[in-house]
């Protein structure tokens, strides 16, 4: 009897903690940097205010939203938007999978960032491979979610770049579908194949690029800094181990969550806002990301 009431005890305990890491996000705190020259206007959008010459210096207050999926914390997440306004983001950066390809989901999607073009700050959104998905199934449907975010506003990166008011490139990378493929194993992708979907990356650049398993690729392309989600945290984490398995069920991706380096290139993978084929997070709570962003370029 003492046993089975101990039984009954851990499994009330574990889906009361399930509950919890399901609904309670947390907010991490990362520094990213950026120098140099300002990006050549080749295949560049400008944002209004865009500076003519470099020579600035700025930190920017940034929040990371990445893999919303068809996650609510309250229901207009409210709860998200709270915390998003607490921080008085100077810009927010979106790395792709608001949606999962259902209508609910893009719904819900649309009037999340209905709130976020209040803040009246630049919102970048590139796409993730469920955004892709969304395009290939529902050609329309999708044409018609994207001209609302862009008259929201936004700026929705497919293949992409803008100005930022404070003169460095931000570029949103759509890879095709065959590179998020599971069990089998994606194609190489190199730094010629970035340049035949982007162009040439020159001075400054942030890249909004969803799936972070080719950071090395990002890095030989030219992307200083580099923001991604995608893995969700790897679903389960442990410590030494860290993430357990990534969307395309590999054990123990290399690039699971938090920062990494490579030379002097930089990729902050978020664990993400929700979840989709898996629904579970193990020691793995939603994360919301607060950048501090150091621009330095001109020489300063």
């Amino acid at each position: 009897m003492e046993i089975a009431a101990g039984v009954v005890l851990l499994l009330l305990a574990a889906g009361a903690y399930f509950v919890f890491e399901h609904t309670n996000l947390e907010t991490t705190q990362v520094s990213l940097t950026l120098s140099d020259a300002a990006a050549s206007p080749e295949r560049a959008q400008s944002v209004p205010g865009a500076p003519e010459g470099v020579g600035t210096k700025r930190t920017l207050r940034t929040i990371v939203v990445a893999d919303l999926h068809n996650n609510r914390y309250g229901r207009r997440n409210e709860r998200l938007l709270a915390e998003i306004r607490s921080r008085e983001p100077e810009r927010i950066l979106i790395p792709g999978d608001l949606v999962v390809n259902e209508k609910k989901s893009n719904r819900i999607a649309l009037a999340f960032l209905e709130e976020l073009a209040k803040l009246h700050v630049p919102v970048y959104y590139s796409m993730g491979n469920h955004e892709c998905r969304f395009r290939e199934r529902e050609p329309e449907a999708f044409a018609a979610y994207r001209e609302r975010v862009r008259e929201l506003g936004i700026f929705f990166l497919d293949n992409e770049r803008v100005t930022d008011p404070c003169g460095f490139s931000v570029w949103g990378l759509t890879l095709p579908l065959v590179y998020y493929q599971k069990l089998g194993k994606a194609p190489e992708l190199t730094r010629e194949a970035l340049e035949e979907l982007l162009g040439r990356a020159e001075g400054a650049n942030l890249l909004l690029a969803h799936n972070p398993a080719f950071f090395p690729a990002y890095a030989a392309w030219g992307a200083q800094a580099t923001l991604s989600g995608h893995m969700h945290g790897g679903v389960a984490r442990f410590p030494l181990l860290g993430g357990v398995i990534s969307p395309q069920w590999k054990l123990f991706p290399k690039y699971d969550a938090g920062k990494f380096t490579l030379g002097e290139a930089q990729l902050y993978v978020s664990r993400g806002l929700g979840t989709h084929t898996l629904p579970l997070r193990l020691f793995n709570r939603p994360e919301l990301t607060e950048l501090c962003l150091s621009v330095t370029l001109g020489g300063v």
